[in-house]
């Protein structure tokens, strides 16, 4: 198990409620108001979307925020989460945690400073207590009312809001629902199931990535490219491997394994350059030269320049 699975695309930001929130319509949040991971001398610390340091490095590792807290490991203790001040404000005692969402994360037991040796997972809430104990091999993320869940070291199945398992463990392996789909796999071939459980994408792909935008990538033996929700190929596969949608753009690589990002044409909108890159998240997205990480806009332009 990793010391931390982390999600591809991140929680959107939930519906204020009417009876609290003003008449007028909220502004779509900039990307200053958002913290992002960073790592310097070794440490990690957070950065806003300006690239200004908003949080000293001091942890182990870092997660992105997701629903107002993040994923960190303190050294010589485990992973707890802190809030966008800084502060710690659920313990570090897990061995492996995820990020929030729909107001749960998954968490493993075991033993904090073994960190990588993870025991079973269970849910938390945002003040850290269990909501469902730890009794599942792996978990994945609630997301739209759905979580996939590995029963005892088997087969994967899917649990309802309620923590009832609603979806039959028949799985080899599962992710999490987006758009109203989401990847499994029988054996090694992956395909795509609706919310009822019913295989909507037939199980023929070497491995694939999760629906944004109306699209998502497959691999096509050592090609990547994307499907739509009807399982028709839109790009053709022609990348050595690709990421998922976000502001209009999604990350790929080219035949020297140098990434950029494309838009939904398959077009090179930001030139390959980089020895990886990930999906945009709120109009950044970390890209690597190197061992060094930095972030760039969705004009291709640093505000964080590589660094380790």
């Amino acid at each position: 198990t990793p010391v931390v699975v982390t999600s591809a695309t991140p929680t959107p930001t939930p519906t204020p409620d009417a009876s609290t929130s003003s008449p007028e319509p909220s502004p779509t949040p900039t990307p200053s108001a958002l913290l992002y991971p960073v790592v310097i001398d070794g440490s990690t610390g957070y950065i806003d979307g300006t690239g200004q340091l908003v949080i000293a490095p001091q942890f182990e590792w870092g997660d992105e925020f997701s629903e107002g807290l993040a994923a960190v490991a303190v050294r010589g203790q485990g992973i707890g989460y802190i809030d966008t001040a800084g502060d710690l404000v659920i313990s570090p005692t897990f061995s492996s945690a995820m990020p929030f969402s729909d107001g749960v994360a998954v968490a493993y037991a075991g033993d904090p400073e073994e960190m990588g040796d993870s025991g079973p997972a269970g849910y938390i809430d945002s003040g850290g207590d269990w909501l469902l104990e730890p009794q599942f091999t792996n978990a994945s993320s609630f997301s739209e009312g759905f979580a996939a869940v590995q029963l005892d070291g088997g087969a994967w199945g899917f649990l309802d809001g309620n923590g009832n398992l609603v979806l039959p463990a028949q799985w080899d392996w599962a992710d999490e629902f987006h758009e109203g789909l989401c990847w499994v796999a029988r054996g090694t071939r992956y395909g795509f199931i609706d919310t009822g459980g019913t295989v909507v994408i037939p199980t023929v792909y070497d491995n694939c990535g999760r629906f944004s935008g109306g699209l998502a990538p497959v691999q096509i033996e050592d090609r990547w490219g994307y499907v739509d929700s009807a399982g028709t190929v839109v790009i053709p596969a022609r990348f050595t491997n690709a990421w998922e949608f976000a502001d209009g753009l999604a990350p790929a690589a080219d035949d020297q394994n140098l990434w950029g990002y494309i838009d939904a044409q398959g077009e090179w909108v930001i030139a390959p350059q980089w020895d990886d890159a990930r999906t945009f998240r709120d109009g950044l997205a970390s890209v690597m030269t190197g061992n060094k990480t930095g972030y760039i806009d969705t004009s291709g332009s640093y505000v964080w320049t590589p660094q380790e």
